[in-house]
């Protein structure tokens, strides 16, 4: 069953296709069970805050199993790289109230920093590099 993980025979870049399918598929998920903690990060100028909730958790759903399908596997990188972009808004909306979101989320504002300059450009390249990625089987 976990003959991948032997010395010599791991592929990092394998778990790291999984791990990107996971953290779509779970990240979309959680815009249905938990709404309520993203409705205040959603800028005011977006009225409709739970229909934005829900185009959100349901693209990262579609979007994570058309990266698990390779013939999808392109166009669905393209839209996670366009999908973080629209989230930009809210990093923004972030920092403009200092870090803190009341009845949401608050933390430090350099961590706000951190989060639109550095992890959000790391998402979009963690889905970029899987553009083209062929998923290997092992061999007995």
């Amino acid at each position: 069953m976990f003959t991948e993980l032997r010395a010599g025979n791991f592929d990092l870049k394998k778990y790291g296709f999984y791990g990107l399918f996971i953290f779509y598929a779970l990240a979309g998920l959680n815009h249905f069970i938990m709404p309520e903690f993203y409705y205040p990060l959603i800028p005011d100028y977006f009225h409709d805050r739970p229909t934005y909730n829900a185009i959100a958790g349901l693209a990262e759903i579609v979007l994570a199993f058309g990266i698990y399908y390779r013939p999808f596997r392109r166009a669905s990188a393209s839209g996670i790289i366009l999908l973080l972009l629209t989230f930009v808004s809210s990093h923004v909306y972030m920092i403009q109230e200092g870090g803190c979101i009341p009845e949401s989320l608050c933390v430090p504002l350099w961590v706000a920093w951190v989060r639109l300059v550095l992890i959000h450009p790391l998402l979009m390249f963690w889905a970029w590099a899987y553009r083209d990625y062929k998923l290997k089987t092992i061999s007995k």
